[in-house]
């Protein structure tokens, strides 16, 4: 019985992970800032080399500030793309690994309306006062395409 309760925690816990990096990407995608900073601990280990940000601890606020300094334009439309979820769960902690396409476009933009990215977060999170929070996010960049400026 205690296999079967185990299994069901770990079940539960991999629709709840799917479920916060799901709400991410429509935090995104409707700029609802609030919302995505519910999703992160206080300090989060983050790592954007891929875009040229080094790795470092950072406050919920200061993570949340670069997504919204990216998503700056008021003319910017995005839809955010989220699949091929591997989840592992170890007790109060657990890994998230998805890949994801970020369409982005901004209309009458001089250097090119579209710009896509596709890419993979590689997401830590931790179980804490009834729910999970995501307190590691690693980026990695597979391929874009498009004006990129536009996020800069």
């Amino acid at each position: 019985m205690k296999e079967n309760k185990q299994q069901v925690w770990e079940l539960l816990a991999k629709q709840a992970i799917q479920e916060i990096e799901l709400k991410f990407a429509h935090a995104l995608d409707t700029k609802d800032w609030t919302l995505a900073a519910a999703l992160f601990a206080d300090i989060i280990q983050a790592d954007f080399s891929a875009y040229g940000i080094p790795a470092k601890a950072m406050q919920n606020g200061e993570l949340i500030g670069l997504y919204q300094y990216s998503f700056r334009n008021e003319k910017l439309v995005t839809e955010h793309l989220y699949t091929n979820f591997m989840i592992e769960i170890n007790g109060g902690t657990a890994s998230c690994r998805f890949n994801f396409i970020g369409n982005h476009y901004v209309a009458g933009l001089e250097d090119g309306e579209e710009f896509y990215l596709y890419a993979q977060y590689n997401d830590k999170l931790a179980y804490e006062n009834g729910g999970w929070k995501i307190n590691e996010r690693r980026l990695k960049i597979f391929y874009t395409k498009g004006n990129a400026s536009m996020l800069s």
